[in-house]
């Protein structure tokens, strides 16, 4: 039969083990959700980047599209301003300033929504920068925090299991916990001079 010294050894050593194994289990789950938050956060940029990108391109589009037009109409103006400027002079209408300013006035529209065109198309892209930031914040905001386990706790667990144990010993938990199971300073003496342990000392005397 195990001496009570013995389970409450053997106990505390299960403990502490148990616990290590939790320790080192919770460090390595940790470790595996940081690398994945870490390929997370590489996916939510590059997406990002992507929408940046294409942000860019599409107002790029816009912006050359607005101005070819623009300058195809500003060609077009002055081919007609030129025209009527020729047959005034040859007809010699005396209102040709006024003529030149009516037509200037007709294409004037146009260019405003063409102008309109080229400021909408930076403000879009102003704001959907704004949207491609958002969406890679609520990505990031999305993984899962990663907890760490405290060496302090693990140490604290591992006192707490000393003390427990130590409590369960001397409350008679683990067998008859009084003087008798104690070495004696004989046995003592015999067991550090002679190497015997103390339940074979006992079992000689036939304590046992």
């Amino acid at each position: 039969m195990c001496e009570p010294t013995t389970i409450a050894i053997a106990s505390f050593g299960l403990s502490v083990l148990q616990q290590e194994q939790q320790y080192r289990a919770q460090k390595d789950q940790a470790a595996a959700q940081e690398l994945k938050n870490k390929e997370a956060r590489k996916s939510a940029n590059r997406a990002y980047l992507s929408d940046l990108n294409e942000l860019d391109r599409i107002k790029d589009n816009e912006l050359r599209d607005a101005a070819k037009e623009k300058e195809g109409k500003s060609l077009e103006l002055l081919k007609k301003q030129d025209s009527a400027l020729l047959k005034g002079l040859e007809s010699g209408n005396q209102n040709v300033e006024a003529l030149l300013r009516d037509i200037g006035f007709d294409y004037q529209p146009t260019f405003s929504m063409l102008s309109d065109k080229q400021e909408d198309a930076n403000i879009s892209n102003i704001f959907g920068q704004d949207d491609a930031y958002s969406a890679m914040r609520r990505s990031y905001n999305k993984l899962p925090d990663v907890f760490q386990p405290s060496k302090a706790g693990l140490l604290i667990g591992i006192g707490s299991s000393a003390v427990g144990s130590y409590s369960n010993l001397v409350s008679g938990k683990y067998g008859k916990s009084s003087s008798s199971d104690l070495p004696t300073e004989t046995e003592k003496y015999n067991r550090t001079t002679y190497g015997m342990s103390v339940e074979s000392q006992r079992a000689l005397r036939g304590n046992y």
